[in-house]
């Protein structure tokens, strides 16, 4: 991602976070900071951090970027689980497990569909 944009979304999450003096931000498990002069994007999945290649989904700012991207992970997450659970009810047939995934799925088509609402609510969706 170009160094201007990452300027530009540091600035956004520094007044996103009350103009704060901070060298990093994080919202919603996606981590900006400025190193030197080098701004860096990281993402938080298991406990480690990877550089994203993610400049279409934060060109309209810091906020709708983590937003968009959630909206994406969320997406990703609940086709997975919905493969996991055909398999389970077609193969293994172990109700606990399948109860477990679909509380799971639950989960998250909530968080899903909060952000999608966030993202309806602000235009950008």
């Amino acid at each position: 991602m170009e160094q201007e944009l990452l300027e530009k979304l540091f600035h956004q999450a520094s007044v996103h976070h009350s103009n704060s003096d901070e060298k990093s931000y994080m919202y919603l498990g996606i981590k900006i900071s400025k190193q030197n002069n080098n701004y860096l994007l990281q993402l938080a999945n298991n406990n480690y951090y990877t550089d994203p290649d993610l400049s279409s989904v934060f060109k309209q700012g810091w906020v709708v970027g983590v937003n968009k991207y959630k909206k994406i992970q969320y997406k990703s997450e609940l086709n997975k689980i919905e493969k996991q659970i055909a398999y389970e009810m077609n193969n293994k047939k172990d109700f606990n497990e399948i109860k477990k995934l679909r509380e799971k799925r639950e989960h998250l088509l909530k968080k899903y569909n909060n952000t999608r609402k966030t993202l309806k609510q602000n235009n950008y969706e």
